[in-house]
């Protein structure tokens, strides 16, 4: 029976087109297989060959179909004659059999996959390593890519990426907490690591410090202070995602942020333009399921809070749902705190700035007001602190008359409620910079605003396709570098990035837009200014703000779309981790600087050493390429 089947499928051609066609087959790789027979006279031979005697020869058409090992695994098949790699797609991957030892066909299928008629790897190349399905236990190919920003880069699908390469370099493949069960766990897919045992013997402080990284041997280690608290990366959150009566009477039926989002159009030639949310999510607010998954994400890659906008009109509450909802929720597990968004509520989008829809009053008893009916925030759990004291921001302090005094107000009423003390913060608004004046604690930036300036405008204007188009250009690189030539000034000051910025959605003829912004770019800025606040700053006052986590409207979102995905986000968590690294080895110099012994040196020697292993090996990576590219 068995003999019969096998038959059956040797008797069905192997879709030729299908693989050596253009665009060719997701498991046949003609340009590996070229390069593991560099004796054939070009890629477009690579599939004859295969198909005339290189898997007679054990020769492999894929980086995850090794011909050898499915062998291996179906010797009946070897000694019937078929070739392999038609007998797995058509009948091999139901038996239970793997095309090698990096994708467990099993262990796939049990993540309950929608095969979509493939076969598990023609999936899982396809669509299952973007939809984070996992090939084995120890590999997990988002978190490759986040490790291995290169590799991302490049556009590799990463578990190829390790097949051909990863492995060889010892590229780390899964999050790990513990050195004990981190050692070499690249290594663990394959073969045991002899740093593994080694590992258990170490100091438990020193297994707090060190984590496994992409480097060889000994070398492999980054390493990550326990006793330092990370830099806090906080991104302002914009709740206009659900319906409210205001927006119905003043917009039209229905209107929420998404639908300005959906209607732009791009400007000029490369513009993109609408932005749009990944798989389509054009979530409600309604369904606080959704701020639960926000907060899991954005945790998922170091943001540690939330700054919701809070719309206050004289006691007038406006989008304030799904604020109340996340307090009402427990599960929504993220830190947050709020900004006041105390303009008057205008028809900017639409050009008539004057036209008021819901204005502000400013009187000692309407500070009062507001500050009690902000305190039910104030007294959640998650609710931020700096040094002990609630934060809380106000979007535009020069539209409050005498503002020092009404911060005073509350400040008082908090003591008096038994809440403790305020740490206010002013956005970087319209002529505010040094904050103490106007009764602030600290001065937030809040790029771009202040920044139209003529050094960061773009070479080369773009070619334009509207020709009502009368806004201001931008390039994102540029800007960048005019944010980090800004002197740290005397005060208080918390720094801000934002992945991207173009308001098109809003005003289509006039808008800002900063062109070419990019993740790679992105991951810089955020790099730049970690070190910098760690650099100046006291370890609570280590502080980014993003701008923002879903600014859809203005092209400012953190969350995944179209275009980058999560890009932004590993861009975020890359950096996060850079500066760990940076700063948990300065701790060990330190430690180093002093005489004599202590519990522990010699872990910080071999930490110190594991260091510079590794550092070397990226600068010979490093330079490789260079000589590749020259």
């Amino acid at each position: 029976m068995l003999e019969r089947q096998i038959m059956e499928i040797d008797s069905k051609s192997l879709p030729t087109a299908e693989f050596a066609g253009k665009g060719g087959h997701p498991l046949f790789d003609a340009k590996w297989y070229h390069a593991t027979n560099p004796h054939l006279p070009s890629e477009r031979a690579t599939f004859h060959h295969y198909l005339t005697e290189g898997w007679r020869r054990l020769k492999s058409p894929h980086p995850l179909f090794i011909v050898d090992y499915y062998f291996t695994q179906r010797p009946d098949v070897r000694r019937a004659g078929v070739e392999p790699l038609q007998h797995f797609i058509r009948q091999g991957w139901r038996d239970g059999a793997s095309p090698c030892a990096l994708f467990d066909v099993n262990y796939y299928m049990l993540q309950d996959p929608d095969l979509r008629g493939l076969d598990p790897l023609t999936h899982f190349l396809t669509f299952g390593s973007l939809e984070g399905l996992k090939p084995n236990p120890e590999f997990d190919p988002a978190f490759y890519l986040e490790r291995h920003v290169d590799v991302l880069i490049a556009g590799d699908e990463p578990l190829t990426h390790y097949a051909r390469v990863g492995h060889l370099e010892g590229r780390e493949t899964r999050p790990a907490t513990r050195l004990s069960s981190a050692a070499s766990t690249s290594a663990k897919i394959l073969l045991p690591s002899a740093d593994e045992n080694k590992s258990r013997a170490l100091d438990p402080d020193y297994e707090r410090l060190v984590r496994s990284a992409p480097t060889r041997g000994d070398a492999r280690s980054t390493f990550v202070s326990a006793a330092k608290q990370d830099p806090r990366v906080i991104a302002f959150y914009l709740p206009q995602y659900h319906r409210v009566k205001e927006n119905d009477e003043w917009w039209g039926e229905g209107f929420t942020e998404w639908t300005n989002v959906r209607k732009a159009l791009p400007n000029f030639e490369g513009h993109y333009q609408p932005h749009v949310p990944k798989d389509n999510y054009y979530y409600d607010l309604d369904d606080v399921s959704v701020m639960v998954n926000q907060a899991k994400l954005a945790k998922e890659y170091g943001v540690t809070a939330f700054c919701y906008y809070l719309y206050w009109f004289d006691g007038r509450r406006v989008l304030e749902k799904p604020l109340d909802r996340m307090l009402a929720t427990p599960a929504v597990d993220i830190e947050f705190c709020v900004c006041w968004a105390n303009e008057n509520w205008t028809r900017t989008w639409d050009g008539k700035a004057n036209d008021i829809l819901l204005a502000q009053s400013h009187s000692p008893e309407s500070d009062r007001r507001f500050i009690r009916d902000a305190m039910k925030y104030l007294a959640d759990p998650r609710y931020i602190r700096v040094d002990g004291k609630l934060m809380l921001l106000v979007y535009r302090a020069d539209l409050i008359p005498n503002c020092a005094d009404s911060m005073a107000i509350w400040r008082d009423e908090v003591r008096r409620a038994g809440l403790g003390e305020l740490h206010l913060c002013a956005v970087q608004f319209y002529g505010i910079t040094d904050p103490e004046p106007w009764g602030f604690d600290a001065a937030v930036e809040f790029p771009p605003h202040g920044w139209l300036v003529p050094e960061i405008k773009p070479d080369s204007p773009p070619k334009l396709l509207n020709d009502k188009f009368s806004g201001h250009i931008f390039d994102y690189s540029k800007a960048i570098d005019f944010a980090l030539r800004k002197p740290i000034p005397d005060y208080r000051w918390y720094r801000g990035v934002f992945p991207g910025w173009d308001n098109t959605a809003r005003r289509q003829d006039t808008p800002h837009i900063f062109a070419n912004n990019h993740p790679f770019e992105f991951q810089r800025w955020c790099t730049e200014l970690l070190q910098q606040t760690m650099l100046v700053a006291p370890s609570q006052h280590q502080i980014l703000f993003i701008n923002a986590w879903n600014e859809w409207g203005e092209g400012a979102h953190l969350e995944p779309d179209a275009k980058f995905d999560r890009q932004n986000l590993m861009a975020l968590h890359a950096s996060l981790e850079e500066v760990r690294q940076q700063d948990a080895i300065g701790s060990v110099l330190r430690r180093l600087r002093q005489a004599g012994t202590y519990a522990g040196r010699e872990q910080d020697e071999r930490t110190l050493l594991n260091f510079i292993k590794g550092q070397e090996q990226s600068l010979r990576e490093l330079s490789s390429r260079l000589k590749l590219c020259v």
